[in-house]
């Protein structure tokens, strides 16, 4: 079974790694969007607008009202090509300028399509995950979940947001995203969860460690019913051994 690295450009990178993963080629995508998400009241993040090098800011309140609103960033990155991809392991990179003091939340959101006001609001409020990290210097490390990744591929899209406690930071339209991924051509062996061209028990051990209901697409999930259980390890199990083709 072949191994892909992707770094999808749109350098915070996140990383979620699996055992017994390893690469085998790197490819460059160019990001599609980034812009700034903001409120029509002093705190509120409600709507989108394109800008290229999109300056975040937390919102200030004075006892005579807002002395400035909230901005926020987001980018938008195109995962269209790896349609039916399975992911052992995601990475965003984001940079900015100079030094920002104090801590950053980080949303994702898969997404279909362009960035509007929903997908903002959206993944400023409720998003489908989000981290705290600390700034200081560019660039930082963050992760990104499995089903969230998962989702992304299926829906095509993964839009990043990150808000800050600062009062004020320059962040850079230049992101980066790195995916090891099985594309969907080579995946002959959907026992091999690791994609380490084997079943065993690497496989064996990250079926059990995610046992039970699963939210989104899990790599474990064998038969598909959505939950990890008795069906998936028997299919494990009979494809035990070096994988063909």
């Amino acid at each position: 079974m072949k191994m892909h690295r992707t770094v999808v450009s749109a350098g915070l990178t996140a990383t979620l790694a699996l055992a017994g993963w390893s690469t085998a080629d790197t490819t460059d995508v160019s990001s599609v969007e980034v812009g700034i998400v903001s409120g029509f009241y002093c705190c509120s993040q409600d709507y989108f607008y394109a800008d290229s090098t999109p300056w975040v800011i937390d919102c200030s309140v004075n006892p005579y009202g807002c002395a400035h609103g909230k901005d926020s960033a987001i980018w938008r990155f195109d995962l269209s090509e790896l349609a039916g991809a399975t992911v052992h392991s995601a990475g965003v990179s984001l940079e900015w300028s100079g030094y920002c003091s104090g801590s950053a939340d980080i949303g994702y959101e898969p997404v279909s399509g362009p960035l509007d006001n929903s997908v903002a609001h959206a993944i400023a409020n409720s998003p489908a995950e989000s981290r705290t990290a600390s700034l200081g210097y560019s660039p930082n490390e963050i992760q990104v979940g499995a089903s969230v990744m998962a989702d992304a591929i299926e829906m095509g899209g993964l839009a990043v947001y990150l808000t800050t406690d600062y009062y004020q930071c320059q962040m850079s339209g230049s992101v980066s995203m790195t995916i090891d991924y099985t594309p969907a051509d080579t995946q002959t062996c959907p026992s091999d969860v690791s994609g380490d061209g084997e079943v065993g028990t690497t496989d064996l051990l990250i079926l059990l460690a995610d046992w039970g209901p699963c939210s989104g697409h899990c790599n474990g999930d064998l038969d598909g019913d959505g939950t990890i259980g008795t069906n998936d390890l028997l299919g494990l199990i009979a494809a035990w051994g070096v994988c063909e083709g």
